[in-house]
């Protein structure tokens, strides 16, 4: 074969490989793109520890809080706009109380909280939840019975939660099997009661105002409600 025989060979094999090496160097750069990390929003709800504390944390777009898993009353974290990812700390009279450095990857939530005087450090873990965390706590905080009355032949309880007593609803003492469904609409009602109520005292601590504007507001608005199950 010819020198000139053998290249034209070669041109039409090489052609073709050119081809495909050009179709698996896009399609490479193709999965390369769809690879690329997405950022992770720290908005949600997680559930992990603070040093050894037990916490389940709640994030928004602009503020946060945490609770440990004994208490409804959790604290604010305001972040600090001028370094990404560091949160300031306050309790609920508007003092502040630490830091805290968070960044997350994915399910998992990474940081560490520091006290004013940078003196103690605690490591933050926790992981991302599917629902809310303090929905989950809520529903779990037993009711505490504060009061009781008689009303058109039952005896009632007045109930609430231990760390919002501004919230309270009532309950048929020794309810018989078919009034077991009215004590639970009647908690599923303070339930949710709770949670606009404590939105609404942290939507109150973002704007500064930590005296607790809403006191009492909510129990008004309940007996009405709770009537047309007892009647």
């Amino acid at each position: 074969m010819s020198v000139a025989s053998m290249c034209h060979a070669a041109k039409r094999f090489i052609k073709p490989l050119l081809g495909l090496a050009g179709g698996l160097l896009a399609a490479s750069c193709s999965v390369l793109a769809q690879s690329k990390p997405v950022p992770c929003s720290l908005k949600g709800s997680w559930t992990g520890t603070i040093g050894s504390l037990p916490i389940s944390m709640e994030i928004n777009d602009d503020y946060g809080e945490y609770n440990d898993k004994e208490s409804l009353i959790g604290l604010l974290r305001k972040p600090e706009s001028a370094v990404a990812g560091v949160w300031f700390e306050f309790d609920n009279t508007g003092e502040k109380t630490g830091s805290l450095q968070l960044a997350c990857d994915g399910g998992n939530l990474r940081g560490d909280w520091q006290n004013p005087a940078k003196s103690k450090q605690l490591p933050i873990k926790a992981q991302r939840l599917k629902d809310s965390a303090n929905d989950r706590r809520i529903a779990k905080t037993p009711l505490i019975v504060c009061g009781s009355q008689t009303v058109g032949g039952h005896k009632l309880q007045v109930a609430g939660l231990a760390d919002v007593k501004e919230v309270q609803t009532i309950q048929i003492a020794n309810p018989s099997a078919s009034e077991h469904n009215v004590n639970s609409q009647l908690r599923q009602l303070l339930d949710t009661l709770v949670a606009e109520h404590l939105q609404c005292q942290m939507d109150g601590f973002v704007a500064g105002r930590f005296q607790n504007d809403h006191q009492g507001a909510w129990i008004p608005l309940l007996v009405p409600l709770c009537g047309k199950f007892v009647h």
